[in-house]
């Protein structure tokens, strides 16, 4: 069972990038409500951890996810580096701002990507609607 995950997740990296996305706006909904407890903490590390460098990797071709989830985790923290840097220079640091502009941006190319995804498809053959 375990094995045939594994074996999805290598082939197909929808998964993973929905999971880290879907983590991101949970963090999201959870900071906007001010809800406290585990699931904030936790959401937010596997948004932090995965969800900018997904987005960003998958403008490159990777044989497969594990060799993408090893570019991804430390651009996702390089990425997050630069956003507080950036909002601390500005002086206007702001965790919840500096979250929301992750994933706002990390939904943003993710967009991109599925747009260009589906636009270099191969045509079904089927006959256009009027």
């Amino acid at each position: 069972m375990i094995g045939r995950v594994v074996d999805v997740l290598r082939r197909d990296r929808r998964f993973v990038v929905a999971a880290a996305l879907v983590a991101g706006a949970l963090a999201d909904v959870l900071a906007a409500a001010g809800a406290g407890g585990p699931a904030r903490p936790v959401a937010v590390l596997v948004f932090l951890v995965l969800g900018p460098g997904l987005a960003v990797t998958g403008f490159v071709r990777f044989d497969d996810v594990l060799s993408e989830l090893v570019v991804a985790v430390p651009l996702s923290l390089a990425i997050g580096v630069l956003v507080s840097t950036a909002m601390s220079f500005a002086r206007a640091w702001d965790t919840d701002v500096a979250l929301l502009a992750l994933t706002l941006a990390a939904l943003a190319a993710t967009a991109v990507q599925a747009r260009r995804h589906r636009a270099s498809r191969p045509a079904t053959g089927r006959a256009p609607l009027r």
